[in-house]
């Protein structure tokens, strides 16, 4: 359900046709065309999921897209001619809020896709279509945020992508963002997803992730890894001085008691570094002119819960901090030890309590501020919790957008689409059945208004599933058997200057550093990240001892890199394996001449990938129903058994008893509701039992022809479990003036009860206030209570059940 400013509750309570409020944009930013003056006269909001694996399964799964439908008078004032006016309307920006009271939400936004006009009846229509139109841009899926165990050369071993990654990159892709983009200048922008992708610069996890389970937890603004000692280094587009720079990191941290860890560290290439610490409530900034040595530079407290924490500092002249756009910390002291004259190296940080991590630099002023709308940014307005997922990097390039958006959405059954306001989601389905507390309740006609179906093509007792494991090639860094993961296959020249080349490798490849190592000795050194030995000739038969070149490397792509070069040397040199290391002997197993670049990183190949199949069953529904199986599709974003397992588990407790469709219920909309989302449907009259049930489609009609403005046509599927059942309802009472009288219900699985009245001459049912136990009874009674009736309505998560009326009579 969609969240509302304050007051919208009353508002809709209070609802009619003279309170209804629409805002309806097009075109022009500020032009209502809904407006007394506007040309719009009726709007129809559609939308409508598809993609779901099986059709039948209760929960809520696939994609979601929609379409806005405007329809008005052709010859209004302002209104659109598609002779005319088709190079201003044609893809602009549409969006379209509603509510009542003044106060209104978003039920809309997307881009005009056509205009058609009728001359003889004036009528305009005007179509628009959500951001999944948007998705059109080829895919290219980084390795941002993956990890591969050190473990042996050739070994199996879970290389984890997290799902919200994988959409966020498609999404930024097209140029949509899901979190605020931050200001001018960033360097690196983790949004929403605990550190696990860079869209500036790129990350590297390292550390012991949990290897036997899903290791993705939700937290603030969508999933992050479940162990605190994962480690995330980030690395930057450009190079910064370490000294001289304004640096601001920001990011949203997760602060509870007795915390104690390290938040954020801006780290040199020779170990010098300034961290962002917590400890017994207090947040502290650190100076670290070496690895042994530390001071405290500046403290302040820090309550508990979600906060935005930016950290803004130029090592040993300045430092202050924000928690929430307040300053909390700030000092122009000049910090004791020596500053280093090199440049940062990252920026490194715990994902477990923090999300959303964005660096900046500024030229020269100091108080740079936080960034407002990150600053301000609020969880509704981002992902939701997400697949908990672990996959391989598939090789989707020049794929559609949005073709792999809908297998995504297939193959991880969760429900991925745009909201109402036009923000993405995915949901998994563990959110979705967690989520069963119905946001509104339908007192309908059951018998007379819906018409429901169930088929045994919607029960499944037994799933399975192929899962891929890929085998990766370790760099083996540490051990004495360094295998590296690239090899320059040419020797690459370092001219005189700064200069760059493109180095590719023929498999997606992870590297955790930016700094290239120059390496002058055989022997650890070459266990470096990535190193390079210079020559002076291409032979490489005399090798450069001296200190005047320095490289790194970024990120071009899934696999490839630029490597720049900074040669402050008087002489051509190239990157060619000396001579006198092969003497010496090396892991390498190099000879002079040959290419003296490498990559000491983690390289993954899907066409070693290992099959293995998840066989799942359901005993209850295989006793009820037997062996009914569905098999599913080979597919490249299911790539590990434990989340398959429990995903099965899911969609068998789903399926294993059938489950009713119901198309088209008409009830006054509410415009907060969206896809997914439970409601409870009753009989108004009592006749028969109610359920509980997901919206799976939603068509929002705004039109002052119909009841209050504003009515909803919904689509719903029936959520699994077993509906409550009345065994025996309260008998007809005689009671004398003055004593009371007790009505008492049974039933079978009921969680709550709701007991209600009906006056003769009366207007109908009424609600009794405080009766919500199997037992009611009555104040002392007089004559004029005689002939009132009384019934029960019971209820569970998933249903509820009517008993019969009793009838109340007083002598």
């Amino acid at each position: 359900m969609q969240t509302a400013p304050v007051g919208f509750d009353a508002a809709i309570a209070a609802r009619s046709i003279d309170t209804l409020t629409v805002e309806a944009a097009a075109a022009t930013s500020g032009v209502d065309v809904a407006a007394a003056t506007g040309w719009g006269e009726r709007i129809t909001v559609d939308r409508q999921m598809s993609g779901e694996l099986p059709e039948e399964a209760s929960d809520v799964v696939g994609s979601v897209s929609t379409t806005l439908t405007i329809e008005g008078d052709a010859y209004a004032p302002g209104a659109p001619s598609p002779m005319r006016d088709a190079e201003a309307w044609l893809n602009s920006a549409s969006s379209v809020k509603a509510g009542y009271g003044g106060i209104k939400v978003p039920v809309f936004t997307g881009r005009v896709a056509d205009l058609d006009a009728s001359e003889g009846s004036g009528a305009l229509t005007l179509t628009a279509r959500d951001s999944s139109e948007r998705l059109t841009a080829p895919v290219l899926l980084r390795p941002y945020g993956s990890y591969g165990r050190r473990s042996a050369t050739g070994a199996a071993f879970r290389h984890p992508t997290n799902t919200q990654a994988v959409v966020t990159s498609i999404l930024h892709t097209n140029g949509i963002r899901m979190t605020p983009a931050p200001r001018a200048g960033c360097e690196l922008s983790v949004p929403g997803v605990g550190g696990w992708l860079a869209d500036v610069g790129w990350t590297a996890p390292l550390g012991q992730s949990n290897v036997t389970s899903p290791w993705l937890v939700p937290g603030r603004f969508g999933s992050m890894p479940d162990s605190s000692a994962e480690i995330i280094r980030g690395y930057f587009a450009t190079r910064r001085a370490f000294s001289g720079s304004v640096t601001m990191v920001e990011a949203f941290v997760l602060f509870a008691s007795g915390m104690s860890q390290e938040l954020l560290r801006i780290q040199s290439y020779v170990g010098a570094a300034v961290t962002l610490e917590v400890a017994s409530g207090s947040l502290s900034v650190v100076w670290r002119p070496d690895p042994s040595t530390s001071s405290v530079v500046a403290s302040a407290s820090i309550a508990n819960g979600w906060h935005h924490v930016a950290f803004e500092v130029v090592p040993r002249a300045y430092v202050q901090v924000w928690v929430d756009g307040v300053s909390v910390l700030s000092t122009t002291s000049v910090w004791a030890g020596a500053l280093p004259t090199t440049d940062i190296d990252c920026v490194i940080w715990s994902p477990g309590a923090m999300q959303g991590v964005a660096a900046h630099w500024n030229a020269g002023a100091y108080n740079a501020v936080p960034t407002p709308s990150i600053m301000t940014f609020t969880p509704d307005a981002d992902l939701s919790t997400g697949a908990l997922d672990l996959m391989s990097i598939p090789d989707v390039d020049g794929r559609a957008s949005w073709e792999v958006l809908q297998e995504i959405a297939q193959a991880e059954l969760g429900m991925v689409g745009f909201s109402e306001a036009g923000r993405f989601f995915f949901k998994s389905r563990a959110d979705l059945a967690a989520n069963t507390s119905p946001v509104a309740t339908w007192g309908i006609d059951l018998i007379d208004d819906i018409h429901a179906s169930v088929s045994m093509d919607s029960v499944f007792t037994r799933a399975t599933a192929k899962v891929k494991r890929v085998v990766g090639v370790d760099s083996g860094r540490g051990t004495v058997d360094v295998v590296p993961s690239l090899i320059a296959d040419s020797v690459l020249s370092v001219p005189v200057g700064t200069s760059s080349v493109i180095v590719s490798a023929s498999q997606p490849n992870v590297v955790d550093g930016q700094q290239v190592a120059i390496i002058t000795a055989t022997g650890a050194a070459l266990n470096v990240p990535v190193g390079m030995v210079l020559c002076y000739g291409e032979n490489g038969l005399s090798r450069y001892t001296g200190g005047q070149v320095t490289a790194w490397i970024t990120n071009v792509g899934i696999k490839s890199w630029r490597v720049t070069f900074r040669n402050d040397s008087a002489f051509q040199l190239y990157a060619a394996w000396p001579a006198d290391f092969v003497s010496a002997g090396t892991q390498f197993g190099l000879k002079a001449g040959d290419p003296g670049f490498w990559i000491n990183g983690y390289t993954y190949d899907p066409s070693n990938a290992l099959d293995e199949v998840v066989d799942r069953s359901n005993a209850g529904g295989v006793g009820s129903w037997g062996i009914r199986l569905h098999q599913f599709s080979d597919s490249v974003w299911r790539q590990d058994a434990v989340p398959a397992r429990a995903f099965l588990d899911a969609m068998l407790a789903d399926t294993a008893q059938p489950r009713a469709q119901i198309a088209d219920v008409t009830v006054p909309a509410d415009p907060r509701w969206q896809i997914g989302d439970p409601v409870r449907v009753t009989d108004w009259r009592g006749r028969v039992p109610g359920f509980v049930a997901r919206i799976t489609a939603i068509k929002l009609t705004i039109d002052r022809a119909v009841e209050n403005g504003m009515t909803g046509v919904y689509g719903l599927r029936q959520i699994p479990g077993a509906i409550p059942r009345v065994t025996s309802g309260p008998a007809d009472r005689s009671v004398s003036a003055g004593s009371t009288a007790a009505f008492t219900v049974a039933a079978t699985g009921a969680a709550g009860y709701r007991w209600q009245v009906l006056v003769p001459g009366g207007s109908g049912w009424v609600d009794i206030a405080g009766a919500t136990s199997a037992t009611y009874t009555t104040p002392a009674t007089v004559p004029a209570d005689s002939g009132k009736q009384y019934r029960c309505n019971v209820t569970n998560a998933t249903g509820d059940d009517w008993t019969g009326a009793a009838t109340l009579t007083v002598t």
